[in-house]
């Protein structure tokens, strides 16, 4: 079984949105677009906490911005072929194992829930008839850790206590009576303690003065429960440390302990043997991991489990690691008022695979952002974050972020943007490369503009309009030349290509960051920090080791606000202006 997608309208920041599942699905996007809403329609279906109560929506659960008086959430689950399920949905399920579930509500009306194996032919239902046998474990970011654990940890021992063979239970039952002779023999020496019995010496004389009824009944002081069985019930998780065992104190490793008796559980209960079938919903697995413990943990759910499970993350480090399962991005549409799942089709699976190797935790910031500026290098990324500052753009209010490709190129992260729709800048180098020709003759290319009509096709994909192409096909084989210097034919043919990407949001240096610097407002400033005064020097200087050297020319706090109004931080204007007066709402 495996809940393959749901369909929602009308609920909260949903207006109509539809999201497909895997097996391993790991929900992102940024902080109210509406991961927890998608969860909680899911509750809402599958889970057993729930009561009347919870479908009594309140007025703010209807979408605002669209005036919904409906709120209609559709489940279709596929698959299905678990006994206890088959039995439960009977006519419900079709002969290919697809259920739908659906939760409706019209504003001033009971709600109501229908199945059915089709859409079309759904039929009401007395409430969640299925509940018992298909459920939705939800796991809040603001779990109570000991409560799970002890709850994880019981139904570990309910589910192995069952399995015993007769032989073992006979065996356990022994155990349990010669236990139960030294844990009172234990209690009796406890007793005999001097400070212990006297202690309770005056106890017992005031309980015999106050009723001649206490005067058989002894108080004493026990070591826990006084029976063995009991004792068994009640035991705590604990950790050996040496030859110490140690409970579990802090939050990280009892999140850890969690998943672990959670999957240990699962291994325990054979599927034949289950008389219900559980998915499960996490919020936040990072919860108290460092950075290294919150990359294993995803590692390891996203390619250990059996069943089906959804989680919702911040982390740029679980996504990093998430390894075999389905991304899904919520977003906001066009508009900005409805979220939209972007990660469900075939074609955003494909860009993923290309990312390959290059999903670390900086490049999964991708993710998580409203709008993406793509530079070269490490230099470019710490000089655009200044430059941001000294312009009032706040980088981490809006959203953005700044990326570099580390030199691996622009195609494999732009392909990734444009499939979940994450709107994009770049700065790119302007490059002249030589090159031989056929014949033996130096010749030389504008291979920066080369590359930025490359990604601007790339970028407009099918939309690209017929002026745009002409405009291309016009020019593009103007970028090549023979002998030192581009003929007037090639350099109008740069200029006008140039400006095309730029009305796209594809920005070509005069020549690289360090050129334009040197030759820009900030001259004096570089020739002050590295003492030398010829533009080709400054350039020598600020291009060895780039990053360390951009570093340390920005601790000196230079005046960055002189590049206001230079074509150098036109990328950063434009990703900004994009973005400036968008505001994410949950609702």
């Amino acid at each position: 079984m495996k809940i393959d997608s749901i369909h929602i309208k009308g609920f909260r920041n949903f207006i109509d949105c539809e999201v497909e599942f895997g097996k391993h699905t790991l929900i992102v996007g940024e902080n109210d677009i509406g991961k927890s809403n998608l969860l909680h329609a899911l509750r809402i279906l599958f889970d057993p906490s729930f009561s009347s109560r919870d479908f009594e929506l309140d007025e703010s659960d209807f979408n605002i911005t669209s005036e919904c008086s409906e709120v209609v959430i559709t489940a279709k689950i596929i698959d299905v072929s678990e006994d206890c399920l088959v039995s439960i949905f009977k006519e419900a399920r079709s002969d290919d194992g697809t259920v739908y579930v659906r939760f409706q509500l019209k504003k001033g009306e009971e709600y109501i829930f229908l199945t059915g194996p089709e859409t079309e032919t759904l039929e009401e239902t007395a409430s969640r008839y299925y509940i018992q046998h298909l459920q939705m474990e939800y796991v809040a970011s603001t779990r109570d850790l000991s409560n799970f654990l002890k709850r994880q940890q019981n139904r570990l021992l309910d589910i192995a206590r069952v399995q015993r063979t007769d032989e073992e239970e006979q065996e356990d039952q022994t155990a349990l009576t010669s236990i139960q002779e030294k844990f009172d023999e234990l209690n009796n020496k406890i007793n005999e303690l001097h400070y212990v019995s006297d202690s309770l010496n005056v106890v017992n004389e005031r309980m015999t003065a106050l009723s001649a009824l206490n005067a058989e009944q002894q108080i004493q002081l026990v070591a826990g429960n006084t029976d063995a069985g009991e004792l068994v019930d009640n035991l705590k998780l604990a950790y050996l440390s040496g030859e110490a065992p140690l409970t579990f104190g802090g939050d990280g490793r009892r999140n850890q302990l969690y998943f672990a008796t959670w999957l240990s559980k699962q291994e325990l209960a054979s599927s034949n043997q289950r008389e219900k079938v559980v998915f499960f919903a996490v919020e936040e697995p990072e919860a108290h991991l460092h950075p290294q413990q919150q990359r294993r943990l995803s590692e390891y759910l996203s390619s250990n489990l059996d069943e089906q499970i959804l989680m919702t993350t911040h982390s740029s480090q679980i996504l990093a690691r998430f390894t075999d399962g389905k991304i899904v991005r919520l977003a906001k549409d066009i508009s900005h008022k409805n979220t939209k799942a972007l990660s469900y089709s075939t074609k955003v699976d494909e860009a993923l695979n290309k990312f390959g190797y290059r999903m670390n935790s900086i490049t999964s910031e991708v993710f998580f952002s409203r709008g993406v500026l793509l530079v070269e290098g490490s230099s470019e990324v710490m000089f655009y974050t200044a430059l941001s500052g000294a312009l009032g753009i706040n980088l981490d209010q809006l959203n953005l972020s700044v990326i570099s490709v580390d030199g691996v190129g622009f195609k494999k992260y732009l392909d990734v943007c444009i499939s979940l729709e994450i709107p994009v800048t770049i700065r790119t180098d302007n490059d002249i490369f030589r090159v031989y020709g056929n014949n033996g003759c130096m010749r030389y290319r504008y291979a920066g503009v080369e590359r930025a009509v490359d990604l601007l096709e790339i970028l407009l994909g099918d939309s690209i309009s017929e002026d745009t192409r002409s405009t291309i096909e016009q020019y593009k084989h103007s970028l090549v030349w023979e002998g030192e210097f581009p003929t007037e034919q090639n350099s109008k043919a740069a200029e006008c290509l140039k400006m095309l990407a730029e009305e796209h949001g594809i920005y070509l240096a005069l020549k690289d960051l360090e050129n334009d610097l040197s030759s820009g407002p900030l001259r004096d400033q570089l020739a002050g920090h590295y003492g030398r005064h010829e533009e080709k020097k400054i350039v020598e200087q600020m291009q060895k080791r780039k990053a360390e050297r951009m570093y340390d020319f920005l601790k000196t706090e230079p005046d960055l606000t002189l590049l206001a109004s230079n074509p150098i931080s036109a990328p950063l204007r434009a990703l900004a202006g994009r973005n400036i007066n968008v505001a994410g709402t949950d609702r």
